[in-house]
């Protein structure tokens, strides 16, 4: 099955380690899909030598884009799947991880699916946005901080 049009209407943006494209582009394959990963030279490419690197090219023909955070800022498709969202929580502290979900989700023209793995609090949190309509209020938390008494002193 081919992804038609001039451009790719479906985005798949990860929050998380790189290592996972490969995961997601096998997934992707199994479903008689083509994936395309940006600036690679052609359909179906992970890993490739950065001088057949096709420049700032984001999308290709009859190809689903899997991206990171970074890659997708600036792009939008009519349906995201946002997956990896179990980081927000796992990196709390961190502000850039909930930042970059904004970014995910806001790559939408029309449609989002989130995904995550596991049972985390935040999700409670997801679902309470969702039923009030899309009113998000996220609350920062801010680590905790050892203090080290010989550093008073």
């Amino acid at each position: 099955m081919a992804v038609t049009g001039s451009y790719c209407l479906l985005l798949i943006v990860y929050i998380g380690n790189k290592s996972i494209r490969g995961k997601i582009g096998k997934a992707v394959n199994k479903s008689d899909l083509n994936y395309y990963v940006p600036q690679a030279p052609s359909n179906n490419v992970i890993e490739y030598d950065w001088r057949d690197k096709e420049g700032d090219k984001f999308w290709n023909d009859d190809a689903v884009t899997i991206a990171n955070i970074y890659e997708a800022k600036g792009n939008e498709a009519n349906m995201v799947y946002v997956l990896g969202i179990e980081n927000v929580e796992k990196h709390e502290g961190d502000m850039n991880t909930r930042n970059e979900l904004f970014v995910a989700l806001t790559r939408a023209r029309c449609w989002v699916k989130v995904m995550g793995v596991g049972s985390y609090r935040f999700y409670d949190e997801f679902r309470k946005a969702i039923e009030t309509k899309g009113n998000f209020e996220f609350v920062y938390k801010k680590p905790s901080q050892v203090v080290d008494d010989l550093e008073n002193k």
